[in-house]
């Protein structure tokens, strides 16, 4: 695999860290003794951490001192400043991400810049990721089912490509937009940017892990406000991104309010879970996927939102 003659990057890599002192020379690790046969760039925004995370940086960027590259911050930017900067700054033909806290398997930056040179078609791609809960042994990794190549409806519909496991075509996305810039996830929005202009590639198999713990961006909030988290942003997303995707957003939004009813529900907050069945309703209709037994059984639950009590659904809102 050949790119430039004069050891141009090939990927940057994108190591987004703030406070994970732990855990930042593992990430850094996973990515400096990955096999490879061309050239990489790393660059590392560290957003003003308290904890000594900069010291862990700034010992690998003296063992790599081509390779690394530091963004420091005069004061804490948050985590969608943070990428714009990183994303901004990377020069290689793709754009691998990371996060300070987990870390990838020997072989997944190979592997995945060879599906996107063997795949043009693919703006972006992403692979199945390891949670790894903070007690306990890891769960098995068994495989999604997702399609190898698909469009952007599958990234709107809310399986969104975990932030370790992206790979972008450098150039398609300026940055971050503004308007996103207060979002608990920017990873979302940038998947489905790059979904606006190719295909969206996946390889399924488990290339990276995602570390679970109390000092994560996730973990500390309840499965409510995971919910409220992801609702508030496809509602930014429907108003921001082009009228063409919104019937796909109306699904993804009654799927979320449709979630939620269940959880209030099941606290037996049925004035609350009562509208937000009203607004999957609502929605649903709008995306045209309402059929008449879901309006009948919609009917029964605004009436009666106890019944059924017990029997919720799940919904992969754990990242």
């Amino acid at each position: 695999m050949t790119y430039d003659t004069v050891k141009k990057p090939l990927v940057s890599i994108g190591i987004i860290t703030y406070n994970h002192r732990p855990y930042v020379a593992d990430a850094l690790e996973s990515v400096f003794t990955q096999h490879r046969d061309f050239e990489i760039e790393v660059i590392v925004g560290d957003d003003q951490s308290s904890d000594g995370t900069a010291t862990v940086v700034d010992e690998y960027q003296l063992r790599y001192p081509t390779m690394l590259r530091r963004i420091i911050s005069p004061h804490n930017v948050g985590m969608a400043r943070n990428l714009d900067r990183i994303w901004r700054a990377c020069t290689g033909r793709y754009i691998a991400l990371l996060e300070g806290d987990d870390w990838w398997r020997q072989g997944k930056l190979a592997q995945q810049t060879q599906f996107m040179e063997a795949h043009p078609e693919c703006a972006i791609s992403g692979h199945t990721v390891t949670y790894l809960p903070p007690n306990g042994p890891a769960p098995e990794d068994r495989p999604t089912g997702w399609p190898e190549i698909s469009e952007i409806d599958l990234l709107i519909r809310g399986s969104c490509l975990q932030t370790g496991s992206m790979m972008c075509r450098r150039g398609f996305v300026e940055g971050v937009p503004e308007w996103a810039m207060n979002l608990r996830m920017c990873d979302w929005p940038m998947n489905l940017f790059h979904a606006m202009r190719g295909k969206v590639g996946f390889i399924d198999r488990p290339l990276s892990y995602y570390r679970m713990h109390a000092g994560g961006v996730w973990a500390p909030l309840s499965r409510k406000a995971r919910l409220d988290h992801f609702l508030h942003a496809a509602q930014v997303m429907q108003e921001n991104l082009p009228r063409s995707y919104s019937r796909l957003f109306d699904a993804a939004i009654g799927y979320f309010h449709f979630q939620l009813f269940l959880s209030h529900r099941d606290d037996g907050q049925y004035a609350d879970a009562r509208k937000h069945l009203w607004q999957s309703l609502n929605h649903r209709l709008r995306a045209r996927e309402l059929s008449v037994r879901m309006l009948c059984s919609t009917s029964v639950r605004m009436l009666f939102p106890a019944f059924g009590r017990g029997t919720s659904g799940t919904a992969n809102v754990t990242q």
